[in-house]
C-alpha cells in the first residue's frame, strides 16, 4: 500500500511539474510580448502552442495586435490626407494676402512660402518646401530676428528688416501646455512701391 501511495505522489508531483512548466512557458512568452508592446513594437505572433486558456489568450492578443496595426495604418493615411488638405488650404488663403508669408515647422524647415516672400527674401519658391530655413534664407538680419523671437513664443514680434527693405512680423508658436515647438510664421511687407 505504501508503494502505491509513494508512486501516486510521484505521479502527482511529476504531472504538476509538467503542467506548471507548460503554463509557465506560455505565460513567459505572453509577458515577453507585452514587454515588446511597452517598448513600441508589435509582435506578429506569440509562440504559445496548445488550445488551453493560455493559448486562447495568446491568439486573442495576436488578433488585437493585428487590429491595432491596421488601425494605425489607417490613422497614418488619414493624417497624410489631413496634412495635404491643410497645406492646400494655407496655400489658397495666402494667395489672397499681398504680404510675403513663410511658414516653418518645428524643425525650422519651410512648409510654405508664397511668391511675395520669395521675391523679398530672394529664394525660389519651387524647391524650397522641406528645406531648412538656413538653406533658403541667407539674410542674417532676418535669421537674427527669428532667433530673438523664439525667446518669446506665442507672441507676435515686429521690426523693420533694413537689408530687405521690408517690415517683418514673426510669431514662433509653441504648444501652451508642454512648450513643444510647433513652428513659426513670418510675414514680410515690402516697403518698396509695387511696379
Amino acid at each position: 500500500l505504501s508503494v502505491i501511495t509513494i508512486a501516486g505522489m510521484i505521479i502527482v508531483i511529476v504531472g504538476s511539474f509538467i503542467l506548471n512548466s507548460g503554463i509557465g512557458v506560455g505565460i513567459n512568452r505572453i509577458k515577453a510580448a507585452a514587454e515588446l508592446v511597452a517598448h513600441g513594437e508589435m509582435p506578429d505572433k506569440i509562440d504559445v502552442s496548445g488550445s488551453g486558456e493560455i493559448g486562447y489568450l495568446a491568439r486573442v492578443l495576436e488578433r488585437m495586435f493585428e487590429k491595432f496595426r491596421i488601425d494605425m495604418a489607417a490613422t497614418e493615411a488619414r493624417k497624410k490626407d489631413i496634412r495635404k488638405d491643410y497645406d492646400f488650404l494655407i496655400q489658397n488663403i495666402s494667395e489672397f494676402i499681398s504680404d510675403g508669408i513663410i511658414i516653418l515647422d518645428a524643425d525650422n524647415k519651410v512648409t510654405y512660402a508664397n511668391e511675395t516672400a520669395a521675391r523679398i527674401v530672394g529664394f525660389p519658391v519651387l524647391g524650397c518646401i522641406g528645406k531648412h530655413m538656413l538653406e533658403m534664407i541667407k539674410n542674417a538680419e532676418l535669421i537674427e530676428f527669428l532667433n530673438y523671437s523664439s525667446q518669446k513664443p506665442n507672441v507676435s514680434d515686429s521690426r523693420n528688416i533694413l537689408s530687405l527693405r521690408s517690415g517683418c512680423v514673426i510669431r514662433v508658436v509653441k504648444e501652451i501646455t508642454s512648450g513643444r515647438p510647433l513652428g513659426a510664421v513670418i510675414q514680410l511687407k515690402s516697403e518698396e512701391p509695387d511696379d
